[in-house]
């Protein structure tokens, strides 16, 4: 049963997803011809040097997204929809993946079904999936791929934990559920197989864009604060050490395309404490998810101040570790553009931090439901206590007419 509500809550998520942004087919190319243009001219050979080699690379080191394009183009060619289907599909790809996030972290159907809904159908990212030659959506895909495939891994990892057997908790440690108990060969495997999948995935989400870079910290965070395990340098350093090794090459593979880029020479990227400042429009809007324009009103950051006191306030009351997360989760995965001058604002960049008022909105949902069912239980229970010395009242009023009528029979046997 729980399978199958999986799976709907799922083909919901993705449906409400796809169609609410059909309207995307109505708006033709919005831009980014360059792509289309060098890949019906160049050979596959020559489009893989274009995108590989740095040297050729005049702003992000992308090659996923260059290869994305070309796939495009050879199935499309110049037919605007097929673009804007594919890029609606991973939008409803990524909000199944958020859906299936939340209720493994979580493990609330409701929660995760609402913030899945909410996001699908957030506007202030709206420029990301109606652009068809921005990287957004894909990168978005094996962000949370890798996110989703690595609480797979933990599944695996932790289901033969006594400390989560004890609990008989099956649905928070789902593990082979086609063979229990499973030889332990096939276990490791299994695991290994999981941690492969979610190398290789992150591996893409690092070409696809560089806010990548933040997914092993996340990932480090799940393992910590959701499955409660405590890191320790002798397990934790060669679990992460692939991911970080990573690193190496591909800041090299960055640095190189950045040497003569446009991103520093054109578009004036810099480090700088100019950063924090390029940072509050951006959290306005995450504050109020439905514009996508410039917060230019100063009613936009009363409301992010007002919000930012309330936020703290209950997460440090509540010493909220998932609180703490998702506020890492909206601010690191906007960090790299904000060493672009203001210049070059943009809500489509928070296509990923926007999952965040999308989680917080049901979480406000779910404490309303809460509220409700209360409410009802408390009305019920009032109305049950009102009735009780009603028919108490009754039952004692039914004993004396009793007892009256065993008096006169007897007065009457007396009289008699």
């Amino acid at each position: 049963m729980f399978k199958r509500n999986t799976w709907l809550s799922s083909l919901i998520v993705g449906m409400v997803a796809f169609v609410g942004y059909l309207p995307a087919l109505k708006i033709q190319f919005y831009d980014g011809w360059w792509y289309m243009l060098w890949s019906a001219t160049m050979d596959l050979p020559r489009f893989l040097v274009q995108f590989l080699d740095p040297a050729n690379i005049t702003q992000g080191y992308r090659p996923v997204q260059g290869l994305y394009m070309y796939l495009l183009y050879h199935l499309f060619q110049f037919n605007p929809d097929g673009y804007h289907l594919a890029h609606n599909l991973l939008h409803a790809a990524n909000s199944i993946l958020l859906f299936l996030l939340v209720l493994r972290l979580g493990n609330k159907w409701r929660l995760a079904f609402v913030a899945a809904i909410i996001y699908a159908v957030l506007p202030n990212y709206s420029l990301a999936i109606f652009w068809h030659a921005v990287v957004d959506p894909l990168a978005g895909f094996f962000y949370l791929l890798t996110l989703w495939l690595w609480t797979r891994f933990l599944d695996t990892l932790y289901a033969r934990n006594p400390a989560t057997e004890d609990t008989g908790d099956t649905e928070k440690t789902p593990f082979l559920s086609l063979c229990s108990p499973c030889p332990l060969w096939l276990e490791r495997n299994v695991t290994s197989l999981y941690y492969a999948r979610a190398f290789g995935v992150f591996v893409l989400a690092l070409l696809s864009k560089e806010v990548a870079i933040f997914l092993p910290l996340f990932m480090f965070l799940i393992e910590w604060w959701f499955y409660g395990v405590k890191p320790t340098l002798r397990v934790d350093a060669p679990r992460y050490a692939p991911f970080i090794l990573t690193f190496f090459p591909y800041l090299w593979l960055v640095y190189q395309a950045q040497s003569h880029g446009e991103f520093v020479e054109q578009f004036g990227f810099r480090l700088g404490p100019h950063m924090l400042n390029n940072l509050i429009p951006y959290m306005a809007v995450l504050a109020f998810p439905w514009t996508n324009e410039f917060p230019g009103d100063a009613l936009f950051y009363v409301w992010l101040v007002t919000l930012v006191v309330v936020y703290v306030g209950i997460m440090v009351y509540q010493r909220s570790a998932p609180l703490l997360f998702l506020a890492l989760f909206a601010v690191l995965n906007i960090a790299p553009l904000l060493g672009f001058p203001l210049d070059y604002f943009n809500t489509r960049y928070l296509y990923l931090s926007t999952i965040v008022p999308a989680i917080l909105l049901a979480l406000v949902f779910e404490a309303l439901w809460g509220l409700g069912n209360r409410a009802t239980q408390v009305a019920a229970t009032t109305s049950q206590s009102r009735l009780t010395p009603t028919r108490s009242a009754l039952a004692d009023v039914g004993r004396l007419r009793a007892g009256v009528a065993a008096i006169s029979i007897a007065d009457q046997r007396t009289w008699r």
